[in-house]
């Protein structure tokens, strides 16, 4: 028989042979042989026997195939939700990409997986995970394809449509780097607001290695990997937004408080002398306002150099912190502000900070509002039973800050007036309780009781 091609045919010195299809609902799946050394020929009884095994044989591989796509498919979604789960709480945009190309290798040991982001007119891939990527014999990283006129990747990026390819030797496109051995490659855009940011690229050793469920997985896990480096790089923005209001309200408060105090004294510095020859009591007035202002000056620049390190303002002590503020109001306006602290305890750093801005407001409003002659920060630390038990006993700190100036209405002023909003926002940020008392022509008074329990806070404390 002609259409028997197989030399080992002959070779064997086979003689008789029946072939069926493998049919399962219809479908073949491949086919059934029955060779005889000797001559035999098959009844209708041997044939029927042979399409019930072929029956039973195609059911049984069609039953392991869709076991096989099944648990392929659920392997999938488990990477779709462990990717959205680990990359939500992730802002930096190289994290977020090494995630996703680490799960999709390690879960499906594809030969190689990496993200390649748009820069310029280039694809730049810089992270990445499997053979192309770890192997020291290949220079893979940062690989660059120009967008439109290199590879796959600068195909996919120039026009946002994603490419399947099931034997890369057919595809011209391809671009072979010397000892790969991929054989079939998907590639698929990462759009965040219908603009193409970069690729997802997946390539396995395997011909036809994919199918239309891998690209809309892979599809899926760009639109996730998409969003999490616009949050990233939103993130990115805000933090950098934020530091630059920062540096403007540190350069406002240089400007509103130092300039103005440097000023002063440098009018009295000027003055000094000939008060100095004409009335030598004024001159050792003019001197005594001349040191105030410029240890004033001092404490507003140690403040504002302070504020450009958040972890100084923490790692600083409080009471030196108390009499820092001090120095700085009395500076402004030569008002004279006494501090008492009569204890020298840790705090949780937020509960240091929230301390902090609160008697640093309550001051800033005293320089610009009261018109006092005289203003008090006064600080108490105690320990008291917060229950039945005499071992229940907590800690409490007590900060006031008052002073003798013109008082205000409280009925009258908005709570986001004199940023008596910002004050209580930061004690409900820590659990304190705040009570401003202010009359008119009787000063104001600003009393903060924070309070917290020993033994469930010891360590931190």
């Amino acid at each position: 028989d002609q259409r028997l091609t197989r030399t080992v045919v002959k070779d064997e010195e086979f003689h008789s042979m029946v072939v069926l299809p493998l049919l399962s609902r219809g479908q073949v799946l491949g086919s059934i042989f029955l060779i005889t050394h000797n001559y035999r020929e098959f009844s209708e009884k041997d044939i029927e026997t042979l399409i019930a095994i072929g029956g039973q044989i195609g059911g049984a591989v069609e039953n392991a195939r869709f076991f096989e796509e099944e648990h392929r498919r659920s392997e999938q979604f488990k990477v779709l939700a462990e990717v959205g789960r680990r990359v939500s709480a992730i802002l930096d945009v190289n994290e977020v990409l090494e995630e996703v190309v680490k799960l999709i290798q390690e879960t499906f040991g594809y030969y190689h997986v990496a993200i390649g982001l748009i820069e310029g007119d280039e694809v730049v891939y810089r992270v990445g995970s499997g053979e192309l990527w770890d192997n020291p014999r290949f220079h893979f990283k940062p690989a660059r394809l120009r967008v439109g006129r290199e590879g796959l990747s600068g195909w996919v990026a120039a026009t946002g449509k994603p490419l399947v390819i099931p034997d890369v030797s057919q595809e011209p496109r391809y671009v072979w780097m010397h000892g790969s051995q991929t054989r079939s490659e998907v590639t698929v855009p990462i759009l965040v607001k219908g603009r193409v940011i970069g690729v997802l690229d997946t390539q396995s050793d395997q011909v036809n290695a994919f199918d239309d469920t891998d690209l809309a997985f892979l599809q899926s896990l760009a639109h996730q990997a998409g969003a999490a480096i616009e949050n990233a790089r939103l993130y990115e923005q805000a933090q950098q937004a934020a530091v630059l209001e920062e540096r403007s309200r540190l350069a406002r408060e240089l400007h509103d408080a130092v300039t103005q105090t440097l000023f002063s004294a440098s009018l009295l510095a000027e003055a000094l002398p000939v008060s100095w020859e004409k009335d030598r009591e004024e001159g050792e007035k003019l001197l005594e306002e001349l040191k105030q202002l410029n240890r004033g000056a001092l404490a507003e620049m140690r403040t504002l150099l302070i504020e450009l390190r958040p972890a100084a303002l923490i790692e600083a002590n409080f009471r030196d912190l108390l009499h820092q503020l001090a120095e700085a109001a009395s500076g402004r306006e030569g008002l004279p502000v006494d501090v008492e602290v009569d204890c020298d305890c840790a705090l949780p750093p937020d509960v240091h900070i929230a301390l902090y801005r609160i008697t640093q407001e309550a001051l800033n409003n005293v320089v610009k509002h009261a018109r006092a002659n005289r203003v008090k920060v006064d600080m108490k630390c105690s320990v008291c039973v917060s229950g039945e038990l005499e071992e229940e006993r907590a800690k409490q700190i007590t900060l006031i800050v008052s002073d003798d100036g013109r008082g205000f209405d409280q009925e009258r002023v908005q709570h986001d007036h004199l940023g008596l909003g910002i004050m209580h926002e930061r004690a409900e940020e820590i659990g304190a309780q705040l009570e401003i008392k202010s009359e008119i022509g009787a000063g104001t008074i600003i009393e903060v009781i924070w309070q917290e329990s020993l033994n469930s806070t010891e360590e931190e404390i």
